[in-house]
């Protein structure tokens, strides 16, 4: 397993994912509907990637200098509350979207925060459950970094967060709770997030907060994974600039 370091060996390929509220009868429907979306993407990501192939601020890694805690409705924020730039990012950590968005800005983020300009409210979506080997990966590894970000420094979620990403499992496959206990470990976890994740602690929590963050996406106007958020609004992140455009402001 690999950890930030090593998270940029692969070339990005970002395509969104649609959540829909699973059924007892919805979970193949769901898996062939998400290789579905991941397929329509690709000629509109193929021109994309001509744009954003090189991540932003390669190299950086995790966070350095910031704050980790959870919210009251169940989220992670990463960074000082007072940031003159609060953003929601909606994910899911099966989401393959997901995990190259993270490789394209994850460092870029990363050093805003540390910058005092950013921070960010992670927001876990859990509809690709169906994807994995187990139909729990989602909200298992939601857990898991919920649980890194209540017992150990932001450093350490920071780190925890992109692991996760670069080690996703192929559709079809999962990491058990073991694994994710040691990934977390050689990404700097104390011993109490690791305990928290192998006895399942926030399982509950991800669960009873995944559909309000559905809903929470679908209002500012998000269609699928990973959407970004500022002042309830979607923001295009197609435009590499897009983040420090929102620091710099508006011009005059």
């Amino acid at each position: 397993m690999s950890s930030r370091r090593s998270r940029h060996n692969r070339s990005p390929r970002t395509a969104s994912y649609t959540p829909e509220k699973p059924s007892n009868r919805a979970t193949y429907i769901l898996a062939i509907l998400a290789i579905i979306l991941a397929t329509a993407g690709v000629i509109g990501m193929i021109l994309w990637q001509q744009r954003t192939s090189t991540p932003v601020d390669e190299g950086y890694g995790p966070v350095r200098d910031a704050t980790v805690a959870i919210t009251d409705d169940g989220s992670v924020r990463l960074g000082d509350p007072a940031a003159p730039v609060q953003l929601q990012l909606f994910e899911d950590y099966m989401c393959p979207g997901c995990r190259d968005f993270d490789h394209l800005y994850g460092d870029h983020i990363a050093r805003h925060i540390d910058d005092g300009n950013v921070a960010v409210e992670y927001r876990t979506l859990t509809f690709l459950d169906s994807v994995s080997g187990d139909g729990t990966y989602s909200t298992r590894s939601a857990a898991a970094a919920a649980c890194v970000a209540q017992h150990s420094d932001a450093t350490a979620y920071s780190a925890f967060h992109a692991a996760l990403y670069d080690n996703r499992p192929a559709n079809g496959s999962t990491l058990t709770d073991d694994e994710l206990a040691q990934l977390a470990r050689d990404n700097g976890a104390d011993p109490a997030a690791t305990d928290c994740i192998t006895s399942g602690e926030l399982l509950d929590s991800i669960r009873d907060n995944a559909e309000a963050n559905r809903q929470a996406m679908i209002e500012a106007g998000g269609e699928g994974t990973p959407t970004v958020v500022h002042d309830g609004t979607t923001i295009d992140f197609l435009n590499r600039h897009w983040l420090n455009n929102i620091v710099a402001g508006p011009e005059d």
